[in-house]
């Protein structure tokens, strides 16, 4: 189902030849950036190009640069020790820096995407960086960059399978009940090898929450996008005020997991459910630490943007998909 929506959205998409030929373009710059062999110099070949250009091309530039950065951060430490020198860092910090101050919101968030990625590529040795954003940021946007790199640092160590979160809808119903619909594109790298062989190394998930301030409740619900041919994994957890003991949360949490291939069916059951409790021991953590950055008053929320759906085609595959299995999810709770 899922498969045939895209495949005609894309041959609708024909028609907008300007569109198409724009996303060839970004996919044959992004591989061309990911295969380089010489990132010093890719770095150098694009650092300049972020001064020289508007969006949108200067989103597809940054984006480009955070992709050489991430290059850079799986390499060796020896392959990263250019990042430490101090012409490089003023090339590339300076540049990043300056698009803090542009008037796009999201060139200013793409540039703090970069300066967390700078920060891991360089082994999280902060001298340079440091001295650095402390000589060309005031304190406001000093403290921004670093709860931006907190936060992936929090990311990496609970929710590291977690690549990539787009919010499709964030909206305040009838009830006064504030309800977000995500599109989560997570890593299965971590499990083992006959369940890749499964499922594939990543998967999309469509995830619904419905935080009720009125009730203190916190409900989550997703499904797997991918594979649903192969298994259909429906999650719900459910976050409410302790009954015995307000100062305490109560959480629940159910999964109704269906594999359909035959000969790994049971054992794909028997693993999701042993799985469940550590994914949700994870889950608890990560809601704990965000909590006390609140009561301690240094958390900020991320910057969110909603998908652009008429100017995306993905986009708008993506939300027609998810529509779906918003239906499934509310289909199996009759």
């Amino acid at each position: 189902m899922f498969f045939e929506l895209l495949l005609q959205r894309l041959i609708d998409a024909m028609n907008a030849q300007v569109d198409v030929a724009r996303h060839l373009m970004e996919r044959i710059l992004h591989e061309l950036v990911r295969n380089s062999s010489d990132k010093k110099q890719t770095l150098a070949t694009l650092v300049p190009l972020i001064s020289s250009t508007e969006p949108p091309a200067l989103q597809v530039v940054l984006c480009l640069v955070k992709l050489c950065l991430e290059s850079c951060e799986r390499g060796a430490p020896q392959e990263t020790e250019f990042l430490l020198k101090q012409e490089v860092a003023d090339g590339v910090l300076g540049a990043l820096t300056r698009c803090l101050s542009h008037a796009s919101s999201k060139v200013r968030k793409h540039a703090v995407d970069c300066l967390v990625v700078y920060h891991f590529a360089t082994k999280e040795d902060n001298t340079i960086m440091n001295k650095y954003l402390s000589a060309a940021l005031d304190d406001t946007r000093q403290r921004l960059v670093g709860i931006f790199i907190d936060r992936a640092n929090m990311e990496r160590h609970h929710i590291a399978h977690v690549e990539r979160v787009d919010v499709l809808d964030r909206r305040i119903d009838a009830e006064g009940r504030l309800v977000t619909t995500r599109l989560a594109k997570v890593t299965q790298k971590n499990l083992p090898g006959w369940v890749r062989s499964a499922l594939g190394d990543s998967t999309y998930v469509f995830e619904t929450t419905v935080c009720d301030p009125q009730q203190k409740r916190l409900v989550l619900k997703s499904t797997n996008l991918s594979f649903r041919s192969v298994a259909t994994v429906n999650e719900t957890c459910v976050y409410t005020v302790h009954p015995d003991n307000a100062q305490k949360t109560l959480y629940e949490a159910e999964a109704e997991v269906t594999a359909f291939v035959p000969f790994v069916s049971r054992k794909l059951e028997s693993f999701s459910v042993s799985r469940g409790a550590e994914t949700a021991a994870k889950g608890i953590r990560a809601v704990e630490e965000i909590c006390n950055d609140i009561f301690q008053g240094t958390f900020q929320p991320a910057f969110c943007e909603t998908v652009n759906a008429a100017n995306s085609v993905a986009a708008r595959a993506t939300e027609e998909a998810a529509a779906a299995a918003a239906a499934t999810l509310r289909s199996s709770e009759k």
